[in-house]
């Protein structure tokens, strides 16, 4: 701490320095006799710093638009952060070594192609395989950061006038920095910045071919008017879903017609916009978006089915919940709660014994299970998010706290793990973990120090429950461990073959903890309920 007090104590030193150096370079400079031949000076343009400024900012941009990105539809990880970070360091690497690697126009090249295969992906809001859309995120952000970085590289300056040439190259990083940290989430209610990055790279292809304008020419635009429009006839006529077939029909045949115009990159960058600004016409894989909105945490919407019997809540490309809209049907808990789930199962075994008087849920989602809150009982919903709170307490968008609940309910904000301490000691006879950063459980709900808080707020007979759905992580090792360390036993129920469809019901994964076995109740008899095969032989 003394350390800084003194670094920032010279401070004004530094400042001082400056000021002395810049009012002595006022002064004439002494020439200096050589036989070898001057270099020329070329006068530094205002356009030229600001492309300069341009092409620092749109990687800065793109490195947090990707890894919000990962966090939010792939996993929200510790240190996940790092991968694109040390990317990007090394582009800046390989862009000003001392002999290039890859001609920036080679390097555009690719980037051109890893970009329509992003395009199609990205839009088409594909969640599988996991493997490669991590690739394909990663690889295209690598690329286009290159490509930029190689193209400051090209457009160095005279030695003299490097020094505004890396305050520019800084500037430029800073405004990536604070547009995507402070200025995006002001005006957007989703992760907009993060395509709009993309196409920014897109317009920042050097020209392919010597002695082209870099400015887009009449036919430039037309073409990407004319892709544009056909992308969005066909978003709002072609009668596809969401997949596969609408991925190659709906945004690939278009990204492929503009790529084949590559050799004029405005021809290829303003029809990458065309497409972006044409996918918004469709409703997407979960329904037209009737709600969006966007806090320090995340984008939520909500959306509503093509039928409009069911609105639904998502974060990034997960459903959080769903409900009826039919005011006969609103109370039935849908999605991962459902009464014939595990859920229903859990609450049903302590509700059988009546032991189930003060439930605590970490997690509010759509509140569907404020459903089963039943008289005399009181249900604490812990959620970090005020904007999640916003929309479950809104009866137009979801009306399970309001009007389904027979016991009382409460909802606290704030960090749950912080907040439960405050509850009292022994408090809930059952205590469900359902915080989910879009598919992810955030890894500090899950720690060793969360478990201790945790276990002090159970009631002596009662059950520790952790919905544990997602598509990329395996966490049932990681709670087996904690709970052999804790000497709790456990059981897991795996929901996610459903005997048949069900309508607005999802396949999910639970674990339950306890104690000991007898309060596991009926959920000892029941043959869904198993010791997984870790745990068999650990």
């Amino acid at each position: 701490a003394w350390g800084w007090v003194y670094g920032l104590a010279l401070l004004p030193l530094v400042l001082g320095c400056a000021v002395l150096a810049w009012r002595w370079g006022r002064g004439p400079v002494a020439a200096v006799a050589s036989d070898e031949p001057v270099e020329p000076v070329v006068e530094v343009t205002r356009l030229q710093q600001l492309r300069w400024v341009g092409l620092s900012f749109v990687p800065s941009s793109l490195l947090l638009g990707v890894t919000t990105a990962l966090a939010t539809d792939i996993a929200s990880l510790p240190l996940l952060w790092v991968v694109p970070l040390t990317l990007y360091l090394v582009t800046w690497i390989l862009a000003f070594a001392g002999r290039p690697l890859l001609a920036t126009t080679i390097i555009a090249r690719i980037f051109a192609i890893a970009l329509v295969a992003w395009l199609m992906l990205y839009l088409g809001e594909a969640t599988e395989p996991a493997g490669a859309l991590i690739g394909l995120h990663l690889l295209t952000f690598f690329l286009a950061a290159w490509m930029c970085h190689a193209r400051l590289a090209d457009d160095r300056p005279h030695t003299r006038s490097l020094t505004g040439f890396y305050l520019c190259l800084s500037l430029g990083g800073v405004l990536g920095g604070m547009f995507n940290a402070l200025l995006a989430p002001l005006i957007f209610d989703d992760l907009s910045e993060y395509p709009l990055a993309m196409a920014a790279a897109a317009l920042a292809m050097p020209a392919l071919v010597a002695g082209r304008s870099l400015l887009p020419s009449r036919r430039d635009l037309a073409v990407a008017a004319a892709v544009g429009i056909a992308c969005a006839l066909a978003n709002l006529t072609l009668p596809l879903p969401p997949g596969p077939l609408h991925m190659i029909l709906v945004i690939g045949l278009p990204a492929l017609v503009v790529y084949a115009g590559v050799r004029r990159p405005q021809r290829f960058a303003l029809g990458v916009i065309a497409i972006l600004l044409a996918a918004q016409l469709h409703p997407g894989i979960h329904g037209a978006p009737i709600y969006r909105t966007r806090s320090f945490f995340a984008a939520h919407r909500v959306t509503q089915s093509q039928s409009g019997q069911l609105h639904r809540i998502l974060h990034g490309n997960t459903l959080h919940g769903r409900q009826w809209v039919d005011p006969e049907r609103r109370c039935e808990p849908l999605a991962y709660y459902h009464r014939t789930g595990p859920v229903g199962d859990v609450v049903g075994a302590l509700a059988s014994t009546d032991r189930l008087m003060q439930a605590g849920v970490v997690g509010l989602g759509a509140g569907a299970m404020a459903s089963y809150a039943g008289p005399r009982q009181r249900w604490t919903f812990y959620e970090i998010d005020p904007a999640v709170a916003a929309i479950a307490t809104n009866p137009e968008l979801f009306s399970y706290l309001s009007d389904c609940a027979t016991g009382r309910i409460e909802v606290v904000l704030g960090d749950a793990r912080l907040r439960l301490r405050e509850a009292p000691a022994g408090r809930y006879d059952l205590l469900t973990i359902d915080a989910f950063s879009s598919d992810s459980i955030p890894v500090h709900l899950l720690t060793r120090e969360a478990f201790v808080v945790y276990l002090a707020r159970l009631a002596p007979g009662g059950l520790l429950t952790f919905h544990i759905s997602n598509r990329y992580l395996d966490l049932v090792p990681q709670l087996a461990a904690q709970a052999r360390a804790a000497g709790l036993v456990w059981r897991l129920r795996d929901d996610r073959r459903l005997a048949g469809p069900l309508p607005g019901v999802e396949p999910s994964r639970w674990l339950v903890m306890a104690r000991q076995e007898s309060f596991l109740g009926p959920l000892l008899f029941d043959r869904r309920w198993h010791r997984s095969e870790v745990e068999a032989t650990a």
